[in-house]
């Protein structure tokens, strides 16, 4: 949608920063290819990963460059946070997840993923699905071999 932001002064030399966020604004990941970001201190910023019903396994790496950022996993539509999240990697440094089908997350599903600041942060979520293997017919497995292969998160 379209936003308009006013700002108004008695002072003709007054200066401002402006700072806007759109909570709950999800980005598409890209498989294997690095999405870049930051965030302040006690903020999020949400992704979400496509996985379809050949997924064998997902990787999330979260590197930071500055600061503390973790990262918050769910699969049941909704956004992460601190309490309701059904995976999680909280250590200083890098953190990462590596999982397959559970109770918690079935493929084929649409992951949100949260990073939240602990600290402002600067940091690179890189997200990584592998298929399995398909032994029927190329035409009833999407043109896939019985090598695993990455697919397009989004």
């Amino acid at each position: 949608g379209l936003y308009v932001i006013a700002v108004f002064t008695a002072d003709e030399h007054a200066s401002f920063a402006l700072s806007a966020q759109l909570l709950g604004a999800t980005t598409l990941l890209v498989s294997a290819q690095p999405q870049a970001d930051s965030l302040p201190a006690g903020a999020w910023n949400y992704y979400t990963m496509e996985l379809g019903p050949r997924t064998a396994n997902v990787t999330l790496t979260l590197t930071p460059t500055s600061g503390d950022p973790d990262v918050y996993v769910r699969a049941d539509g909704e956004l992460p946070d601190r309490m309701h999240y059904v995976l999680s990697a909280t250590s200083t440094g890098t953190d990462r997840l590596f999982f397959g089908a559970s109770e918690q997350i079935r493929f084929p599903c649409t992951l949100t993923i949260g990073v939240f600041g602990w600290t402002a942060a600067s940091y690179t979520l890189v997200g990584m699905a592998t298929l399995a293997g398909c032994a029927a017919p190329a035409d009833e497995c999407d043109g896939a071999s019985d090598e695993p292969e990455a697919v397009r998160l989004q």
